[in-house]
């Protein structure tokens, strides 16, 4: 609820009028925001590894896995280095939207390289992974292009 403030002095018989703060809701402080991402990331990681049954694949052919098990530590290099910057980031006056898309950008890539490790649905995984990759660059490219006169932190 707005309060509005109405004080007198004698020195300044004229009204004045203290006009309420913006506050910011308690889901867009930098904390919030942060733990947002974080349980987003741990959540994606774990209903891959969920879905993930790699046995098969292992024996099917073993060269292939140690191929594609290469390439998913790869990719998840990238999304702690991806991780590491946006709690950096997140800790910095944004706008919700730019929030959002980088917290669903960091989500698609998590999610994704563990597919990728548990050798389950890999064409799905590297589309995910490359649309988050893309939702993350092209976020970052508006947030740079952002006036945050407006912005609250």
């Amino acid at each position: 609820m707005k309060s509005l403030a109405l004080s007198l002095s004698a020195a300044n018989p004229a009204p004045t009028f203290a006009v309420p703060s913006r506050r910011t809701p308690a889901h867009d402080s930098p904390a919030a925001r942060r733990a947002i991402l974080l349980i987003g990331c741990f959540a994606s990681v774990a209903a891959a590894a969920w879905l993930g049954e790699p046995a098969a694949m292992v024996r099917a052919d073993p060269e292939l896995a140690y191929l594609l098990r290469g390439m998913a530590a790869i990719k998840a290099a990238i999304v702690l280095a991806a991780v590491g910057v946006l709690l950096w980031r997140l800790g910095r006056p944004l706008p919700q939207r730019i929030a959002a898309a980088y917290a669903v950008g960091a989500w698609l890539i998590a999610g994704s390289s563990m597919l990728i490790w548990q050798l389950s649905l890999i064409p799905l995984a590297a589309v995910a992974f490359h649309v988050g990759e893309f939702t993350l660059l092209f976020a970052a490219w508006r947030d740079h292009r952002t006036d945050l006169a407006g912005v609250v932190a």
